[in-house]
């Protein structure tokens, strides 16, 4: 083989093991899961999957769970005070929150809030056009480190699944597209 050949034959071998090993690597480490949840007091929590009954107790443990049979919603006529919060026992910093919610997809606006100094601060808004929000919500940001993150100025009907933090910048999703025959078009 000729050394260019072999040349192109390497290059085209890294092209293609290392976005692979990039994808089949350690799964992103879920910081939400090492915090502690809490809403506001007008949240209502789910058990069973397309379960309307309320849960008994603090629902708002089910959006870190990690279980998507579990869910958080509010009221509503409380959706001017609604908000769900992660804290956790020191500082991390993230770049990435994923929200997951209801298949309906009724919420049209989710904001981001950081705390600094003891003190809220918006860092992110999605939505707001009056177009429902997709199921998953990916939000990236610059690196921001806190000991907390609120999710608060719902419009629409919040129904939340789960809220996960990542490092970043690649949080578990993968968005494929295909045809009726089941062929992958895009990813």
């Amino acid at each position: 083989m000729r050394p260019q050949k072999v040349i192109h034959c390497l290059l085209f071998s890294l092209l293609v093991l290392l976005p692979a090993a990039h994808i089949f690597g350690a799964e992103p480490k879920n910081l939400a899961l090492a915090a502690k949840a809490s809403a506001s007091s007008s949240a209502d929590g789910h058990g069973a999957f397309y379960s309307y009954d309320a849960a008994p107790g603090d629902p708002s443990p089910f959006i870190q769970d990690g279980n998507l049979d579990t869910s958080l919603s509010f009221p509503p006529a409380q959706l001017s005070e609604a908000w769900v919060s992660l804290t956790w026992p020191q500082a991390v910093t993230f770049r990435e929150v994923l929200v997951r919610q209801f298949l309906h997809r009724d919420l049209n606006q989710i904001a981001l809030q950081v705390r600094h100094d003891g003190q809220w601060q918006t860092v992110k808004t999605v939505g707001g056009t009056g177009t429902p929000l997709g199921k998953l919500i990916l939000m990236t940001l610059e690196p921001q480190t806190t000991d907390a993150i609120r999710l608060t100025d719902f419009k629409g009907a919040p129904r939340l699944y789960e809220v996960e933090v990542y490092e970043g910048p690649n949080a578990p999703v993968i968005n494929l597209a295909g045809d009726a025959a089941g062929h992958v078009l895009g990813i």
